[in-house]
């Protein structure tokens, strides 16, 4: 999956200047890895949950703005948020934080929307996400770019609900922090 993000920023310009080219290549790039993933685990059990990557911060920031920011939107900034969780625990190196937080900013990507928003209803917004399990809020989290961590076949990990506050004011104040 790594050689997918490579694609990604290596083209960002292309992509970003609608090159019909570079956009089918990254487009069905992606497709790919997502039938090989959903066909691996229909019943989202285990590898499947991997696409959920940005998901739980980025549904609990459409739930805080009433569905006015944008599903892609949520979840980008959402992956940002997470990855910066990655960081923050030490799975997920500071310079791999800092290609991603790049990349999202080319894509105007960046915790400036966050400025607005209580952190609190955000982490509170969290406990509705469907990976909650044992009354723990459950993050895909990343290794590095590409590889998400995986515990004995666990993909979803519990994270304390102060690394998500300090990796929500990292993401706003637009800091590495790492």
């Amino acid at each position: 999956m790594q050689n997918y993000l490579i694609n990604v920023n290596t083209n960002i310009n292309d992509i970003l200047d609608r090159n019909t080219l570079s956009l089918k290549k990254v487009i069905e790039h992606a497709i790919k890895i997502k039938v090989n993933i959903v066909s691996s685990d229909e019943k989202e059990n285990h590898q499947r949950m991997i696409l959920n990557f940005g998901h739980t911060i980025g549904h609990a920031l459409e739930k805080m703005t009433d569905y006015t920011l944008l599903h892609g939107n949520a979840v980008a900034l959402g992956m940002l948020v997470e990855a910066k969780i990655s960081e923050l625990l030490g799975y997920l190196s500071p310079e791999n934080y800092q290609i991603i937080q790049s990349l999202m900013s080319k894509l105007n990507i960046s915790g400036h929307q966050l400025r607005v928003m209580d952190f609190d209803k955000i982490i509170q917004a969290t406990y509705t996400d469907k990976k909650m399990k044992e009354c723990q809020v459950r993050y895909i989290l990343l290794n590095k770019i590409g590889e998400v961590r995986n515990d004995n076949h666990t993909v979803a990990h519990p994270v304390p609900d102060e690394i998500i506050l300090k990796s929500l004011h990292f993401v706003k104040d637009g800091s590495n922090g790492g």
